[in-house]
């Protein structure tokens, strides 16, 4: 018995705002649900509940998730599960809430999709340089080793995710966006606390995925204990103090996270949490490790392929 745990990001049906952004178009969305509800059974909230709680033992379904608190999930995702009786989890990096500022990961996603790779490229070595800031490129040698992006979309998200100082990204993020001349708006790219809560009121479970999106690993422990209590904080205020908590790892690797991590999770009361190791979920996993639960990339299942750039 294995749960099949998906995970989503970009849904929508196209992208002419950002055309080079990577996304699962909403057809191939319903043709991957489509595939879902006729080889597994959807495991409802209430049973996923039991199980997480030592109710109920692991059966065998799948469950879906989405990263990220995307706009894209109330305008295209939410109106599909709803039409068709399903749930889903909803995991909401709450930063953008609290200061009214787009996430890191983000910005760099919009500008890669608006101006492609060899022009961020070129205005992020401009912005290091003119901030005398050097990069230790050894750090992330085999990071995106298995992307089909270009080199130069990979070469930026190195530089920007891991290899860049954690302290500076953000002001080497302006000085990009200063330069190109853009500046991506919240309201634009994430769903409003009263849209949150009308997919609560459909009975979606919506969790933490942080407050910044940044590696948990790269934090020091009180950072990351703040990470998680203020995200779960911010939820049960604005969205009720009766739900469940859990959590999603930003990024999502073993080497994003660790046991202390975990062990802070199951202090803050989280139920689960998931990260990106891709094989199904046992029972062993729920027992022994719920806050390092496995699921799959949408992109790797039938009709999960992304649409290419067209820039």
């Amino acid at each position: 018995m294995t749960i099949l745990g998906v995970t989503y990001h970009y849904v929508r049906p196209e992208s002419p705002e950002v055309p080079g952004l990577r996304y699962l178009h909403l057809d191939d969305f319903r043709k991957q649900l489509d595939w879902l509800c006729d080889s597994r059974r959807l495991i409802s909230s209430g049973e996923f509940l039991d199980i997480m709680k030592g109710n109920e033992k692991v059966t065998d379904g799948f469950v879906l998730t989405f990263d990220d608190g995307l706009l894209d999930h109330y305008e295209f995702v939410f109106p599909e599960l709803m039409k068709r009786g399903l749930w889903g989890a909803f995991y909401v990096p709450v930063g953008p809430h609290l200061d009214s500022r787009s996430l890191d990961v983000h910005q760099v996603h919009a500008l890669l999709g608006i101006f492609g790779g060899p022009k961020v490229l070129k205005e992020l070595n401009g912005a290091l340089s003119s901030l005398g800031i050097v990069l230790d490129e050894t750090i992330s040698s085999n990071r995106y080793s298995q992307a089909d992006d270009d080199e130069a979309i990979v070469s930026v998200k190195r530089k920007l995710n891991y290899e860049l100082p954690i302290g500076l990204r953000s002001i080497v993020l302006n000085r990009v966006c200063e330069q190109l001349k853009y500046e991506l708006r919240v309201s634009d790219w994430y769903m409003s606390t009263s849209q949150l809560q009308e997919m609560v009121n459909g009975g979606m479970i919506i969790g933490s995925h942080s407050m910044t999106h940044r590696p948990m690993c790269q934090l020091p422990l009180d950072s990351q204990d703040t990470e998680i209590h203020e995200s779960f904080s911010w939820l049960e205020r604005t969205l009720g103090a009766d739900l469940p908590r859990s959590f999603c790892y930003p990024y999502g690797g073993f080497d994003t996270f660790s046991i202390e991590t975990e062990a802070l999770l199951n202090k803050a009361g989280s139920l689960w949490s998931f990260n990106t190791e891709e094989r199904e979920i046992s029972q062993s996993d729920v027992s022994e490790r719920p806050q390092a639960l496995p699921r799959f990339d949408c992109c790797n299942l039938p009709h999960g392929a992304s649409r290419k750039p067209i820039i």
